[in-house]
């Protein structure tokens, strides 16, 4: 499993690699830009779970945090 950096690199090179896919000239073979389109967003997916579960965590523990000072 990717952490959070090294999915901000590959979506940054995917994104590259998609941007000079559809910079060529000539014969694009579109089955190829769709093939980088759907491993584009599955980074991003994977990125976007892994962000929403840190906050989960996070509000998580700000809640336990409350309830440890109100009954303290």
């Amino acid at each position: 499993m990717l952490g959070k950096e090294e999915l901000k690199t590959v979506i940054s090179k995917q994104k590259t690699i998609l941007k000079e896919k559809m910079k060529e000239e000539g014969d694009i073979d579109l089955t190829e830009l769709r093939k980088c389109k759907k491993d584009l967003k599955r980074s991003q997916r994977k990125l976007r779970s892994i962000l929403a579960v840190e906050e989960r965590e996070k509000i998580k523990k700000e809640k336990k945090k409350k309830e440890a000072e109100q009954t303290a």
